[in-house]
This record gives C-alpha cells, structure tokens and sequence, in this order.
C-alpha cells in the first residue's frame, strides 16, 4: 500500500497541469523500483493512469493529458537506453538502464541508486506502456 500512495503522490505532485518534470517521475520509479522489483504503467483512460506494483497491487491516477503524459515517460525510458548505449527506438522497445545514469537522484532513504534495470514500452499513438524491473539493487 505504501509503493500506491508513493506513485500516486509522486505522479500528482510532479505531472498535474502543465508545469511537469517527466525526468524526475522517471528517476524516482527507477529508484521505488529498486524496493518493489517491478513496476508497470498503462493507460486507463484519456485522464486515467494505471499502476501496477509487482506483490503490491494496482493504483489509479487521474491526471489530466494523462495519455500523453505517458507517451513522455516512455520517451524518457527510451533516452535513458539511449545513453547507456542500446539502440533502441524511442516507439518502444526493451532495454537496460544503469544507476549512474540517474546519479543526480536519491531513493528515498537520501541513498543514490546503484542499480541496474530493464525496461520494456510501447509508445505508438496506438498503444503506450510500461514495465520497469529491478535486475539489481
């Protein structure tokens, strides 16, 4: 129950009306990532997010764009890939993302990450999601 409220604050705080950070969302569920071994994002409606946390259950978030505001967090995934060196497209694809590629960023012990994940999306006008997994943390 605490990873929901987490997601949800986090995606309220950070993606509500037009002053967002999608790096920031991103980075801080790479790191809750690291607690909860795997969380996936898909849409629920124009203005409905859903959040799926591996052993700890779904949550939903309203958010207004919602749609495309997932379109970004998914093309932030794909850069982040980018960097680690992996071609991979920012439409979707599978990758790994390693801690020193979010060093600026702390858990929320103040600890900064020195994990390893892998990253599946989807990002087409069609179809957006995704999964990250903790492979090491």
């Amino acid at each position: 129950m605490i990873a929901q409220s987490q997601i949800k604050d986090l995606v309220q705080q950070k993606l509500s009306g037009r002053r967002i950070d999608i790096s920031s969302v991103v980075h801080e569920l790479l790191l809750l990532t690291l607690e909860v071994g795997e969380i996936r994002c898909i849409p629920v409606s124009d203005e409905v997010l859903g959040f799926q946390v591996r052993d700890h259950g779904n949550t939903e978030v309203t958010l207004d764009a919602a749609r495309g505001k997932l379109r970004s967090m998914c093309a932030r995934l794909g850069v982040l890939c980018q960097e680690n060196g992996q071609d991979v497209s920012l439409y979707g694809g599978e990758g790994v993302i390693n801690g020193a590629q979010v060093a600026g960023s702390t858990n929320m012990s103040g600890n900064h990450p020195h994990g390893l994940w892998r990253v599946s999306f989807k990002n087409t006008p069609g179809e957006h999601e995704f999964i990250i997994t903790a492979l090491e943390g």
